[in-house]
C-alpha cells in the first residue's frame, strides 16, 4: 500500500514540483512516526 502510494506520488512530481512534494511526504511521514512513537510509548507507560 505505501508502494503504491510512493509510485502515485513520484508520477505526480513531475506536475506538482519535486521539492513541495518531498516537503508535502516527509512532513506526513514524520507526524506520523511521531504518533506511532507517541502511542508506544503510551502503551508502554500503561498510562
Amino acid at each position: 500500500m505505501i508502494d503504491m502510494k510512493n509510485i502515485l506520488l513520484t508520477g505526480a512530481a513531475g506536475s506538482v514540483g519535486v521539492p513541495t512534494l518531498l516537503k508535502l511526504i516527509d512532513r506526513n511521514y514524520n507526524v506520523r512516526v511521531f504518533e506511532k512513537l507517541h502511542l508506544q510509548r503510551k502503551y508502554i507507560g500503561g498510562n
